[in-house]
């Protein structure tokens, strides 16, 4: 008899993700759907400098990081996630182009506020090698393949509404 394939959330369960974040109700969302999802959560941590502290002690399995962070931008991050050859993505209302960093160059990412669906086949997808290697160039850009596209804010603008 044939195993069912298991599904994104159990594909997700036990995994350790860190929430990189500094928006305390988005923080406390994007946690408590990771828990739903069966995760581990590390942190949430607001700031870079906090966020490099927890990864000098922890090892995430991934991370959904905010490019705008207490302290500045989350490059530094990015970076040593990179390092460490840990996935991560980026879930920001502003668009990352502008920003000339290697560690953010071809990382996937999602537009603020995230759907519950989307985070979860995003960080799915993150862990799963052989879908996570399913890319696609699309306008000069890596995407993944079956996530919705970002429409980008520019940076040092505050989001307004809901972006479809």
């Amino acid at each position: 008899m044939a195993m069912p394939a298991r599904t994104e959330r159990e594909d997700l369960a036990g995994a350790r993700m860190l929430v990189v974040e500094d928006e305390f109700v988005i923080a406390l969302e994007v946690e408590f759907l990771l828990r739903d999802f069966g995760c581990e959560v590390l942190g949430p941590v607001p700031s870079v400098a906090r966020a490099l502290e927890l990864l000098g002690r922890e090892r995430p399995d991934a991370a959904p990081l905010d490019l705008d962070l207490l302290g500045g931008t989350a490059v530094p991050v990015a970076e040593l996630l990179a390092s460490m050859r840990v996935p991560f993505a980026l879930v920001t209302a502003y668009d990352p182009t502008p920003i000339e960093a290697p560690a953010l160059r071809g990382v996937p990412h999602l537009g603020k506020p995230v759907g519950h669906d989307t985070l979860r086949r995003m960080l799915a997808a993150l862990l799963d090698v052989p879908r996570a290697a399913h890319w696609r160039h699309t306008s000069r850009k890596l995407r993944l393949e079956g996530l919705p596209r970002f429409r980008p804010r520019r940076l040092g603008r505050p989001p307004v509404g809901h972006y479809p």
